[in-house]
C-alpha cells in the first residue's frame, strides 16, 4: 500500500470522525423570530407562543435570559427537547403602559453550540382608547383658602363608547369636580371638559392626591389623574 493510499485513508477516516463530532449536538431551529401583533387597544395583554425543533441527535436546553421588566411573563419547557421533538416558548406582554409602537425583545439562551443565544421580538402598536389630559396636575404654589381650577380633557379615541360611571377622589373632600360626569356615555371621538378646583383649608405644606375616573370598559377600567399643590403662608 502505497502513501497516497495510506493518507487518502487517514483523510477519510478523520472526516467521518469530525462529522460524527458535529452531530453529537443539540440544534435548535425555532419556526419564527418575530411576532407583529399589529393594532391594540391599550391594556390588551399580548400572548404568543414560539415554537421550536431540535434538529440535531442531543437533548436541547432553552432558557429565558429576562429581567421580566414591564410585566413581561414566560413559560419554557420543563425538560430538554428530545432530539426530533418540538418545544415551546409563551411569551405574554401587559401593555397598560404603553402608548403607540413598540418592540419588545426577549432573550433566549440555548446549549446548541452553533446557536447560543435567539432573540425573539414582539412588536405591536398600542392605541390608547381612553384619553385623558392631563393625567397630572401641579397647582404650584397657592395661598390658603384661595380658588384654583383646572381642566381635564376626556376623550373616546377608540372605536366602541363607554360610559363614564363615576369620579372618585383620594382622600375626599380636597378637590370639586364639575360637572359629576355620573352615568355618562362618551361615544366615539367624543370629548368632555371636567374641572378641578382646589380650595384648599388645610395649613402651610403640600396638598397632594388621586382623581379616580371609572368606566365600564373591559379594559382598563378606570384611569387615575395625580396632583400636588404647596400651600403657602399669607
Amino acid at each position: 500500500m502505497n502513501k497516497n493510499m495510506l493518507f487518502a485513508i487517514w483523510v477519510m477516516l478523520f472526516l467521518v470522525c469530525h462529522a460524527g463530532t458535529v452531530l453529537a449536538a443539540p440544534m435548535v431551529k425555532f419556526h419564527e423570530t418575530r411576532y407583529q401583533a399589529g393594532d391594540i387597544d391599550q391594556g390588551t395583554i399580548i400572548v404568543h407562543t414560539f415554537t421550536f425543533n431540535n434538529t440535531g441527535d442531543q437533548p436541547l436546553s432553552v432558557k429565558v435570559n429576562d429581567c421580566g421588566c414591564g410585566g413581561l411573563k414566560f413559560k419554557t419547557p420543563a425538560a430538554p427537547i428530545q432530539p426530533g421533538k418540538t418545544g415551546a416558548i409563551t411569551v405574554s406582554i401587559p401593555t397598560i403602559n404603553r402608548k403607540g409602537g413598540f418592540k419588545r425583545d426577549v432573550r433566549i439562551e440555548t446549549n446548541d453550540p452553533a446557536q447560543k443565544e435567539v432573540v425573539l421580538s414582539i412588536s405591536a402598536n398600542s392605541i390608547e382608547t381612553l384619553s385623558i389630559v392631563p393625567q397630572y396636575i401641579d397647582f404650584g404654589q397657592i395661598k390658603k383658602e384661595s380658588i384654583n381650577k383646572k381642566n381635564i380633557l376626556i376623550a373616546n379615541t377608540g372605536k366602541a363608547p363607554f360610559t363614564i360611571l363615576g369620579v372618585a377622589t383620594d382622600p375626599s373632600g380636597i378637590v370639586a369636580i364639575a360637572p359629576s360626569l355620573h352615568k355618562i356615555t362618551v361615544k366615539p371621538g367624543d370629548k368632555k371638559m371636567m374641572e378641578v378646583s382646589l380650595t384648599p383649608q388645610a395649613h402651610a405644606g403640600q396638598v397632594s392626591g388621586v382623581i379616580n375616573i371609572k368606566t365600564n370598559r373591559k379594559i382598563i377600567t378606570e384611569k387615575k389623574i395625580h396632583f400636588r399643590a404647596v400651600v403657602v403662608a399669607d
